[in-house]
């Protein structure tokens, strides 16, 4: 595996989480949904969302693969609840 991606992929992630947190920190109020959509909603919009990117940039076997791995945490959170 090429370093490249994966440092590419921490970086991301730390400065999602950094961002996440900050917003969090600032602005408590953003944690309560306002737009009366129930998070599962929008999973499900950012499950088809994220596998169609991937395939417009002609990558079907990590859309295939995003597709299935959301799916599964979809269906774990909602036995779950």
């Amino acid at each position: 595996m090429e370093r490249a991606p994966l440092l590419n992929f921490i970086g991301w992630w730390g400065i999602g989480t950094a961002l996440s947190w900050a917003f969090v920190r600032l602005a408590p109020d953003l944690r309560r949904p306002t737009s009366g959509l129930h998070p599962g909603q929008v999973y499900l919009a950012e499950l088809l969302f994220l596998p169609g990117g991937l395939l417009l940039f002609g990558q079907p076997v990590a859309a295939g693969v995003t597709l299935v791995a959301m799916a599964l945490v979809l269906s774990q959170t909602r036995r779950a609840v």
